[in-house]
């Protein structure tokens, strides 16, 4: 008959760390909140930069959808690490309490009715409240860290991702189809996420565990997820599978729909609102006095009522455009034969592809290339002058020329659409 195993003991100096754990956490918690609070302004200029200097594989609906999960991951974390700071504070003031007058109280000094009395029977020990506080506020504080940390392993894993695309088109740019590798990616980020919420079903069936680890083991090291398994493993195996799958369900849920109203707002549950590039429909981002740190990308003005002869106007340049670029104005035999007029060449072939309409007609306005202060972005000014025209509404119309090499030809492809009120009457 084997003998029983004798309990593990706890450390003393490990004991003392648990029952001290509470002041880190306040502490930590703190800082963290202060954080993420100066982060949120700064996640839109980082989507502004990326808009304009990444590269074709960053478009546009991806970094939506970045900006839009920050912002949501953010907003748990601030709100996990509140919530721990509020229960804790309840528990202080639960211990104080006992300090002061023991760890009881007498309610039948207030001579409820019964009815009541049996709520203030559960209520009535302070030591089990205080316990239960600090169980709360333990886990609470594990599992805004693990997700802390999960948010920072998907910030790490895109990054990642960039930078691999990054190179690859810097080593081989002939190869800039990456439809393929687009879909691994997916599907292994499909397979991980299903083998989380499933607390690591792939990796108990047989033969595909196999095709399945290598998987694991990458997305694991980029998404540095070593650093706060343990806390989801503790979880998991501290508690039904069923109750956490459901909490993941229903968290995955609430994110999804948190995303979307990020990306598109409130204003898309209204049924009759146009969308804001239809005919006599505006975009806020067209307009420099009308938007704050969310200016278009394609094309802008400083407001939308103009009372001058002239006009000035923004079309930004990004780094995405750029292979069409050289390709529209075959730049690398222009720069080979005029090396010393490299500047004026980029100049010209930054005018070929960008071309605007003013009222249906094409026109061909002085520019400068410059980077406006406040937006950050790099583009071609433009002025036009505009005394010629009626006082009232006028359409400005942005196109990108592309050339097709399977074709031999040149196609122009609409990009943006400025509707602006002339307020001044036309010179005669």
């Amino acid at each position: 008959m084997p003998l029983p195993t004798p309990e593990k003991k706890t450390n003393p100096w490990l004991k003392e760390l648990q029952d001290k754990s509470w002041e880190p956490e306040i502490l930590i918690s703190g800082i963290v909140i202060y954080g993420l609070f100066k982060i949120f302004p700064l996640v839109e200029e980082l989507h502004t930069y990326f808009e304009i200097y990444g590269s074709a594989f960053l478009r546009s609906n991806t970094f939506d959808y970045i900006v839009a999960i920050t912002k949501v991951s953010i907003g748990w974390l601030i709100a996990g690490f509140i919530i721990h700071l509020i229960l804790r504070s309840f528990w202080v003031a639960y211990i104080g309490l006992s300090y002061v007058y023991g760890e009881r109280f007498d309610y039948t000094k207030l001579r409820f009715k019964k009815r009541f009395e049996r709520i203030f029977n559960k209520e009535n020990d302070i030591k089990s409240n205080i316990e239960k506080l600090e169980k709360i506020c333990s886990s609470l504080f594990s599992v805004s860290i693990l997700f802390f940390m999960s948010f920072i392993g998907l910030v790490f894993l895109i990054t990642a991702g960039g930078l691999g695309v990054f190179l690859w088109l810097k080593f081989f740019p002939e190869r800039s189809d990456l439809s393929v590798f687009n879909y691994i990616i997916v599907i292994s980020l499909m397979l991980y996420l299903f083998d989380y919420l499933t607390s690591g079903l792939l990796k108990r069936i047989p033969y595909l565990n196999i095709i399945y680890f290598p998987v694991y083991k990458v997305i694991s090291f980029f998404s540095l997820a070593p650093l706060y398994r343990k806390i989801y493993y503790t979880f998991i195996t501290n508690h039904p599978k069923w109750k956490v799958f459901l909490v993941l369900l229903a968290f995955i849920g609430i994110n999804y729909f948190t995303i979307q109203f990020a990306r598109y707002g409130i204003n898309d549950s209204l049924d009759l609102s146009p969308n804001v590039f239809a005919e006599n429909a505006t975009n806020p981002k067209n307009y420099f006095d009308q938007t704050k740190n969310n200016y278009s990308q394609r094309m802008w003005i400083p407001s939308q009522t103009v009372n001058s002869q002239s006009l000035e106007v923004f079309v930004v340049h990004k780094a995405e455009n750029e292979t069409a670029i050289k390709n529209l104005c075959g730049f690398e035999a222009l720069l080979e034969q005029y090396p010393t007029k490299k500047d004026s060449i980029k100049l010209d072939c930054l005018n070929q592809y960008y071309e605007l309409e003013l009222n249906g007609l094409t026109i061909n306005p002085e520019y400068v290339y410059t980077q406006n202060e406040f937006t950050k972005q790099d583009g071609l000014k433009y002025f036009i002058d505009i005394d010629s025209l009626h006082k009232g509404k006028h359409s400005l119309i942005l196109f990108y020329n592309l050339y097709n090499a399977d074709q031999k030809r040149y196609n122009k492809r609409f990009r943006s659409k400025i509707e602006f009120y002339k307020s001044t009457k036309r010179a005669d």
